[in-house]
């Protein structure tokens, strides 16, 4: 949550070190080159500026400092001597280059490097940089597909830096349309994914270590946000928004803490998109027991496909609800069935079995909002909700989604939530 409020131009931040980096903007502090001059906003800023640009700053006070907190602790390896700041890369080297199978693990053939892989550096191997350059095909003129390396994966899209843009906000508002463009065209194909963003940066500090290059240690840093759901086209947009926002914080945090390191370039972007089946209202399901007893919902015993229709119609009902189907004489396959004498509910355009994510277009059509919530079997607990509506109506209807153990799947309606 963005609880650190600018008191000069109102803008929400979530972090304190992130709104004290904003306000010396608006007072004018600036961190001077002592070489040649030139001022910066920000001392990450100054210090990368004199690494690209004077070639190091190794006469400074500010590097002389950052030298002092570099570890001396490293793992050598005892066949060629070469040094590596942590002992997995040690591990990982001889059994690569040597062939000492240190961990006495199992092997694996990568047909796409043509490498032998121990089995617990699997997962590492397939995100390398080297992995997935040989895994890619161009897709059009701004991204690259790479092969899948998950089984519930369906396509993973990589979209290069080929340009001299340092920073990662501008990098990600220069592409965000083409990024738009192309999780439209996912959910078009798929109805309904998740997704997620990765950015890959080559990084850049101070060492006196034997390892370093030049005064230098260079690094790849990966930077990732967790899954979202896209439930529509027109929620792309926005999602993506929430998206870059919590890349982006990540990156400033990493560079904020007293890392040392510097961003020196932006590799590229990874766009992961995975397969998302929506829960779908399919069939008649008995009410589980706990909530029975309660006597807080409805459930109409249909035996077709149109339980959300009847979970609606049934909180209409006049008088005593029937759970019958036969009981509220309608024609349940029409477009528009009329639900009071003042009331039609438009189903035009949806497919049936229901599924949440279509919840937004009936809610669009008709002037009532629908939340659905689950039922927890294990814990005998109301769960969710599945789906939240964005704007509470004046007419609003609670629904719960309930499942059994062949996987189908039936809507019915809370008419008591308190209970």
């Amino acid at each position: 949550m963005a609880n650190y409020i600018c008191e000069v131009c109102n803008k929400a931040f979530s972090k304190a070190f992130v709104l004290k980096r904003h306000m010396d903007a608006h007072n004018n502090v600036l961190f001077a080159c002592d070489t040649c001059g030139k001022k910066f906003t920000q001392l990450n800023n100054l210090k990368l500026h004199k690494i690209r640009v004077h070639d190091g700053p190794s006469t400074s006070a500010q590097a002389k400092a950052a030298t002092k907190n570099i570890t001396k602790k490293s793992f050598k390896c005892e066949v060629c001597e070469k040094v590596f700041k942590e002992k997995r890369s040690l591990v990982s080297h001889k059994f690569r280059e040597h062939g000492c199978n240190c961990l006495l693990s199992r092997e694996r053939k990568c047909e796409t490097c043509n490498e032998t892989v121990s089995t617990r550096f699997w997962s590492s191997h397939q995100r390398k940089h080297s992995h997935i350059q040989q895994s890619l095909t161009a897709y059009d003129n701004v991204f690259y597909k790479a092969s899948s390396m998950f089984k519930d994966r369906v396509e993973t899209y990589i979209l290069k830096n080929d340009t001299n843009i340092l920073l990662p906000q501008e990098f990600l508002i220069k592409y965000k349309g083409n990024i738009i463009g192309l999780l439209q065209q996912m959910v078009a194909k798929h109805t309904a994914i998740k997704f997620n963003i990765e950015i890959v940066g080559e990084y850049m500090k101070l060492s006196c270590g034997e390892d370093a290059d030049g005064g230098y240690i260079h690094d790849s840093k990966l930077f990732h946000t967790t899954m979202m759901e896209v439930m529509s086209p027109e929620d792309a947009d926005e999602i993506l928004t929430i998206q870059f926002e919590r890349i982006l914080e990540k990156m400033d945090t990493f560079q904020e803490v007293d890392s040392g390191w510097a961003l020196k370039k932006i590799v590229w972007l990874e766009i992961n998109i995975n397969k998302y089946q929506p829960f779908k209202g399919s069939s008649y399901i008995r009410t589980p027991p706990k909530i029975a007893n309660t006597q807080s919902c409805i459930n109409v015993m249909n035996n077709d496909v149109y339980c959300f229709k009847w979970a609606l119609l049934s909180a209409f009902y006049k008088g005593h609800i029937p759970q019958e189907t036969r009981r509220y004489n309608v024609d349940i396959t029409a477009d528009q069935i009329r639900a009071t004498e003042n009331l039609v509910l438009d189903f035009k355009g949806l497919d049936f079995p229901m599924e949440p994510c279509q919840i937004k277009i009936f809610e669009g059509q008709n002037d009532i909002s629908v939340n659905v919530f689950g039922w927890n079997d294990k814990h005998k607990a109301v769960e969710g909700p599945y789906y939240c509506t964005k704007a509470e109506k004046p007419i609003h209807i609670n629904l719960l989604l309930l499942f059994n153990d062949k996987e189908d799947s039936h809507y019915i309606w809370i008419k008591n939530m308190s209970r």
